[in-house]
């Protein structure tokens, strides 16, 4: 949906004979990134955890809550009317 929108912002941009965002497409590169080391360390906090079994699913969910925090505020900001 993010994508979509981010599409659809820059397409209509581009259309019109506007500039465009360069201010979003740094701030959606910015995002991903730190998301990605957020979700890194997310990762290794779990493996670093003494257990005797790994919860692939807990690992995997642990892994991804960074992007998913990041993908709804994303959609937030971005359907908001200007």
């Amino acid at each position: 949906m993010t994508i979509g929108l981010r599409s659809a912002m820059w397409a209509s941009a581009f259309w019109s004979g506007r500039l465009f965002p360069a201010g979003e497409a740094v701030r959606m590169i910015g995002e991903k990134q730190l998301a990605g080391l957020e979700a890194l360390t997310a990762l290794w906090l779990q493996l670093a955890r003494p257990s005797s079994r790994v919860d692939h699913t807990r690992l995997a969910a642990e892994f991804l809550r960074p992007y998913r925090r990041r993908t709804r505020g994303n959609a937030r900001r971005l359907s908001r009317s200007r």
